[in-house]
């Protein structure tokens, strides 16, 4: 009885031991998502109305469906004749999604 007691003791260690080991390997070598990127540029033009941002809501619905993630976005002002720098702003914008 008793060493039917020592072999399941084992047994139970070992099953531990393996396990623990495994759950290691695990956490020190994780899978790296790999992404690819893309870049768009769109133009919002200031009329007398404000901006009109129909265009850039629809390519951004586009992109979405397509399983591209907006990640950044950079915005450059032309100034106007007047130097008001409500004139045309471009926006730079930064997509990922996985590979």
């Amino acid at each position: 009885m008793k060493d039917k007691l020592y072999v399941l003791l084992v047994v139970v260690l070992l099953c531990l031991f393996v396990g623990t080991e495994r759950a290691q390997l695990q956490r020190t070598s994780p899978t790296r998502q790999a992404w690819e990127y893309k870049t768009i540029r769109l133009y919002r033009e200031y009329s007398s109305g404000g901006f009109d941002d129909t265009q850039i809501l629809t390519k951004l619905t586009e992109l979405g469906s397509q399983g591209w993630e907006l990640v950044a976005v950079n915005t450059i002002e032309d100034a106007t004749d007047s130097g008001n720098p409500l004139g045309t702003k471009h926006l730079i914008q930064y997509f990922k999604r996985p590979k």
